[in-house]
Parts: structure tokens; C-alpha cells; sequence
């Protein structure tokens, strides 16, 4: 499968991404944005009502920024994914949900010991990550199938 090359500015490593590679992120993408409708729109939406204070009023949240922001961040993960891939499945899939959720753990604490963002809602990110790069991952796996 032919590779495209872009050469890191920074460290000079190349990156490589391959058509399987785009479309797998893409599908990543889909999953992160559709999910993050339904987790932040609907399920956190009174958690988040409740501390109305300290967010934007919706009509000041930028869509494209939202959107944009998931994209990046389901493009990456799925290039972390990718890079760590060795094609034993949908375990795979989990266990990389786990470490994507330990990391963004990491973030939750100094965001709460920093922010006057309640513990109640920390932790409903934290099991919102859980779910949205454990699908991610499963999904890559089932994507890239087995010894990719």
C-alpha cells in the first residue's frame, strides 16, 4: 500500500500515513464527534446546567472550534493507535481506551485541583473518555483487522 511522507518540522522524523490510516481516522472522527454530542449535550447536560457559571453561554460556543478540536483529537489518537497497533483485536482496542483514559485522568486532577470544576463532573469525563477511545480503539482494531 503506497505511504505518504510528511517530514516533522520540528524533530525531523517522517510520518507516514497510508489510505487505510486516513480512512480509519476519519471513522474516528465520525465516533468522536457523534459521541461527544450525546455525552456532553444529553447526558452531562444537567451537570453541566448546574454549573452554568462556569462555562460559555451555548450561543458563545464556537461549533466549528468543537468540532475542529475532536477532529484533532480523534486524528491523533487514531495515529497513536496506529503506531502502537499489532493486530490482536478488539483487547487492543480496550486496553488502548484504558491508557487514553489514565492520560486524560492525569488532566482531569490538575483541572479540579486548579479550576472550581466539581469532582462529580471530572468523573464523568474521566468515564466519558473510557467510553469514547475504548469504541475508538475497537473500532481501529475492527478497522485494521487482525496483523495490519
Amino acid at each position: 500500500m503506497e505511504k505518504t511522507c510528511i517530514v516533522c518540522p520540528l524533530t525531523g522524523f517522517n510520518i507516514y500515513f497510508n489510505k487505510k490510516f486516513i480512512i480509519g481516522a476519519l471513522i474516528t472522527v465520525v465516533w468522536f464527534n457523534v459521541f461527544a454530542s450525546i455525552w456532553h449535550g444529553m447526558v452531562m447536560a444537567e451537570a453541566y446546567s448546574a454549573t452554568s457559571t462556569l462555562w460559555r453561554n451555548p450561543s458563545e460556543m464556537d461549533p466549528l472550534l468543537l468540532n475542529g478540536g475532536l477532529s484533532v483529537l480523534a486524528f491523533f489518537a487514531s495515529y497513536i493507535f496506529m503506531k502502537g497497533y499489532s493486530g490482536t483485536g478488539i483487547r487492543e482496542g480496550i486496553r488502548f481506551g484504558i491508557i487514553m483514559t489514565l492520560l486524560f485522568l492525569g488532566l482531569g486532577l490538575v483541572t479540579n485541583a486548579t479550576q472550581p470544576i466539581p469532582w462529580s463532573i471530572i468523573q464523568m469525563w474521566v468515564l466519558g473518555d473510557l467510553i469514547q477511545y475504548s469504541v475508538g480503539g475497537i473500532l481501529l482494531a475492527l478497522y485494521f483487522g487482525r496483523n495490519t
